[in-house]
């Protein structure tokens, strides 16, 4: 029993290193991805408003002058930035008719204003406060507790009645850049399975002299500091690079039809199995 406490307090200090540096901003980034009470601390009223808003209409002028004192003691405050950022995430440009409308409104507040209504302020302030999709966002920017991230890396959203969509087709990004990200993991797998399969068999059943020999081979790389060795591929494949040059030299292709292996699939596929193979 005592060797066993022995073992386990000489690992400790790793496990405490992994809970540190691993464990903890791992949970720390999942909780942030469904957990963004910013929004909703900052505007309570608004978003108690904006649950019995139809989602359709313009808001009537109650909301609007909820908004707006709201909004101007956050932009006293210097909170205001922090918010409008987080709404700008769901429509792009609304930072700036946050921002933009608020300052204008705490210089010349209604009825100070040639207009006499927040609702009309805003609205010439900035045109963006008649359309539902600003109030839309804001809406969803105060929810403490959300998928959209979830749903935004798989290209969906949620319409104004909840229910989940596709997004619009020039914002679908994420599933297709999943896709390539899967296939070149998996080539990438197959080629280093490819090529140190064999190796790790023979030093399996080698000798002992020559495995030692092997594993020094294996492990040399790792001596090399990552930055030099894809600087490295860079000068080799390059269109003016050693490969190339000797592929004319060869004659296999003429000086005008060098190939191009870095800055695409090839010179990833390459520098990828170089640093993940060992």
């Amino acid at each position: 029993m005592s060797k066993r406490l022995h073992g386990l307090a000489l690992t400790l200090p790793l496990l405490l290193f992994l809970g540190v540096t691993f464990v903890a901003p791992l949970v720390t980034m999942l909780t942030r991805s469904v957990h963004d009470p910013l929004v909703a601390d900052a505007l309570p009223q608004t978003l108690a408003l904006l649950q019995g808003w139809d989602g359709q209409t313009v808001p009537d002028e109650e909301l609007f002058q909820v908004l707006a004192m709201e909004s101007l003691i956050l932009h006293q405050e210097r909170t205001l930035g922090a918010v409008a950022n987080r709404v700008n995430r769901l429509e792009s440009g609304l930072r700036s008719t946050i921002l933009r409308t608020f300052r204008k409104l705490d210089r010349a507040p209604p009825p100070v204003a040639e207009t006499n209504t927040w609702s009309s302020a805003m609205i010439a302030a900035d045109p963006d406060w008649a359309d539902p999709k600003t109030w839309l966002a804001i809406r969803r920017a105060g929810e403490r507790y959300t998928s959209r991230h979830y749903l935004n890396a798989l290209d969906m959203e949620r319409d104004a009645s909840g229910a989940v969509v596709m997004q619009p087709p020039e914002r679908r990004v994420y599933l297709r850049l999943l896709g390539r990200t899967l296939l070149v993991s998996a080539a990438i797998t197959l080629i280093c399975l490819s090529l140190g399969y064999p190796v790790a068999y023979l030093m399996a059943n080698a000798s002992p002299r020559r495995s030692k020999l092997l594993l020094i081979l294996v492990l040399v790389p790792f001596w090399t500091s990552l930055l030099v060795r894809t600087t490295s591929w860079i000068v080799l494949l390059q269109r003016q690079g050693v490969v190339n040059d000797l592929l004319v030299a060869l004659g296999m292709v003429g000086d005008d039809g060098r190939i191009a292996m870095i800055y695409n699939m090839t010179g990833t596929l390459v520098a990828m199995v170089h640093v993940l193979l060992p």
